[in-house]
């Protein structure tokens, strides 16, 4: 066990500001809480989702000019990375600090969230360790209500990393010919890099806010999207999902891990990471993804 944790009595964990990182991060304070540690996480995606998580104590990313008063009061903060702590210099006045990613553990080539699991048995400890982050079912929303409807979302947090629009538009209108309901789940700010959505005569959502895409996603049968933390959100909410992927390296440290998941990669390897980064998108067919999509149906109906 590490040291510093045996005496903590209430531990801070300041989370990567990326919503599917936080979302694997929140494993490791589940599960202290659960072994009756006092945990307060900051993450401002997961403070918009507190409601989700209504055993745990999170709160928004410490601002700067008031983070040393805060963050002093606790007896251990935890980091995922270094450079999560670039503007608020913990490390400078803070006499217990821990960076997760120092530790050989967070390297393995295993999935994040088996990651997560290890650090809690190997790092702290802890025994009895639940493969899931803590989100609970939402009071104002019913799980899979709407079983025909798909979620998909068509962007990411890099444009590399986004699919092909005439791919995702051939795809949403092989599933309506199935009798499938496919909506197009966009950030305000991405309207005019999806006009295409409309265009085409297809539904595209706009939720104002990460909670209101949590609803929409769990009233949903089904998600579909290129690697973003939408997939991990709809993942965490139970929702099987489709995720597609450029590199297989990628796929076994990031894919989707708490509900069913499947992962589309290009169908033979690249040599070059560049030529991954531009050129996967084009090798990943429309067949593949429904074909993929019909078996998941299939193998995880809606009960």
């Amino acid at each position: 066990m590490i040291n510093a944790l045996k005496s903590a009595k209430h531990i801070g964990f300041i989370m990567s500001p990326s919503l599917g990182d936080a979302l694997f991060s929140m494993i490791i304070p589940h599960n202290l809480n659960r072994h009756g540690y006092r945990v307060t996480v900051f993450n401002n995606f997961l403070y918009a989702l507190r409601s989700w998580f209504p055993d745990a104590d999170i709160q928004p990313w410490p601002q700067i000019e008031v983070s040393r008063e805060i963050l002093k009061s606790f007896d251990l903060l935890l980091y995922v990375y270094h450079y999560n702590d670039k503007k608020l210099h913990a490390k400078e006045w803070h006499p217990n600090i821990v960076f997760l990613n120092d530790y050989p553990v967070y390297h393995r080539a295993i999935s994040m969230a088996d990651i997560q699991i290890a650090i809690c048995k190997e790092l702290f400890s802890l025994s009895e360790v639940q493969h899931n982050n803590g989100m609970l079912r939402h009071p104002d929303a019913k799980f899979r209500s709407k079983p025909r409807q798909v979620a998909i979302h068509p962007t990411g947090a890099s444009p590399d990393k986004h699919w092909l629009p005439k791919k995702f538009v051939a795809l949403a209108e092989q599933l309506q010919t199935r009798g499938f309901d496919p909506i197009f789940l966009v950030s305000p700010k991405e309207k005019e890099l999806t006009s295409w959505v409309l265009d085409h005569g297809l539904k595209r959502i706009e939720p104002t806010s990460i909670d209101v895409v949590a609803q929409h996603i769990y009233e949903s049968g089904w998600f579909i999207g290129s690697d973003s933390g939408l997939g991990h959100l709809a993942s965490s909410l139970g929702i099987p999902t489709i995720t597609l992927m450029a590199r297989h390296s990628i796929c076994r440290r990031w894919r989707p891990s708490f509900a069913p998941n499947k992962v589309l990669l290009p169908p033979f390897p690249m040599l070059f990471k560049s030529w991954k980064a531009k050129y996967w998108k084009h090798f990943v067919s429309v067949q593949s993804v429904l074909k993929a999509f019909l078996q998941l149906t299939q193998e995880h109906p809606v009960s």
